[in-house]
């Protein structure tokens, strides 16, 4: 974007987003799975965000680019999110996130116990039991990167990581001078 004198205001949908009720969180997060990690760019660039990511190839792995012109045109259209859906427990002041937030989300039921699960076609748990049409499965529990005590929680782990690898780094220094 630079390189065409354009300012980049590309974001990672999970940069957007804060999840209201945090003992959803893990289900929220685990029902997202890898769209966590989509790019969102401003509708006026996304036709250029389109080049670059196509131009990258594989490199961008498993993530994507979202079509935000879509997304600001279907924007209202059709129903909104259910009442009581796993959609209502995520909030973002960016519109654009929320609305394809809503729409992954927006039919998955939030239900307190696994007793109502089958009650609704699509419909999970905050213990991560997850239903689908005629299935019932056990969601993996994910790493946590939606909001900021998220991103706090993953930057106190990487310190106590790199404080315990500069440990065993010194040890190794004091075996090697034996």
């Amino acid at each position: 974007f630079a390189n065409l004198g354009m300012e980049t205001d590309a974001r990672i949908l999970c940069e957007l987003l804060n999840v209201r009720e945090p003992d959803w969180q893990s289900c929220v997060e685990a029902c997202l799975g890898e769209r966590r990690f989509d790019i969102l760019v401003s509708p006026k660039h996304y036709r250029t965000a389109k080049r670059v990511f196509e131009q990258l190839g594989a490199e961008v792995g498993r993530v994507s680019l979202l079509d935000t012109p879509a997304l600001e045109r279907d924007a209202g259209r059709g129903r909104g999110p259910e009442a009581s859906s796993l959609a209502t427990k995520v909030t973002s002041e960016n519109w654009l996130a929320q609305s394809y937030v809503n729409d992954l989300l927006g039919r998955i039921i939030c239900c307190d116990t696994s007793e109502t699960l089958e009650e609704y076609p699509h419909s999970a748990t905050r213990e991560l039991l997850r239903h689908f049409p005629y299935r019932l499965a056990r969601l993996r529990a994910p790493d946590l990167f939606i909001g900021l005590d998220a991103r706090k929680r993953q930057l106190k782990e990487a310190r106590e990581e790199l404080a315990e690898l500069g440990k065993r780094l010194e040890t190794l220094k004091g075996q090697e001078r034996l």
